[in-house]
Parts: C-alpha cells; structure tokens; sequence
C-alpha cells in the first residue's frame, strides 16, 4: 500500500523476540504466528486458558483511513462458523527507547490452519 508508515523495525524484531509472555494485559503470549510491515500477530491464551490469535495493528500505520472499532460489531453475530471478523478489539502501548508506540489488536479466533470443511464441522 503507498504511502503506509511501516512499523518501526527495533519495535517489530522486540514484538517478535523479546516480549514477554504477559505484556499485554488479560492474554498470555504462546507464540508468534506471523509478523509483517505493520502488525504482529500471536496465538495467546485468555485468563481462562482459551486459545485466541491476537494481532497488534501499528496504530500509525492506518491512521484514519480504517475504521477498525467498527469491525468490533461483527462480534455479536450467531453463526460464528464462517466467522473471520475479530471478536473484540483493544488499545495497547509499548513504550521502547523512549518512545510509547501505540496498537490497535484484534482478538479472533485460532483455527490453526484447518481445513474451511473441518472448521465448520
């Protein structure tokens, strides 16, 4: 995408290796399942032990252009079998060398690469 501001690479290379496993509040980290320019996204487990992936958004990288509170309504749905739409949003800061680096995450659910047919079953 032109003209997006990329996630500062110390801040990207610190989300991906150094973060601790409860630096975000109410999710303990389990692993990284992937990382790109502007987000990192993890598989975290809740308070109660559920598996969730949770991806931090480089909130700089968007600015206004993305409405992502907006996605949170797709929350409530009933069928959540075709499901792809996070099931809350959240706000999060790092602060690194100095600098607090805002988030935006999204948590959604963690479907480990199965098959559409075995999901839905």
């Amino acid at each position: 995408m032109a003209g997006q501001i990329q996630m500062p690479m110390p801040v990207r290379q610190y989300l991906k290796t150094q973060i601790s496993a409860d630096e975000i509040p109410d999710f303990t980290i389990k692993n990284v399942l992937g990382d790109g320019n502007t987000a990192v996204t993890y598989e975290v487990h809740d308070k109660s032990g559920f598996p969730w992936a949770l991806k931090l958004v480089y909130k700089e990288s968007y600015g206004d252009r993305a409405p992502f509170r907006e996605i949170g309504r797709f929350a409530k749905v009933r069928d959540e079998r075709f499901f792809a739409f996070p099931k809350e949003t959240g706000d999060w800061s790092l602060k690194l060398k100095n600098r607090n680096h805002e988030f935006i995450w999204f948590k959604s659910r963690c479907v480990r690469g199965q098959s559409l047919k075995k999901f839905q079953c």
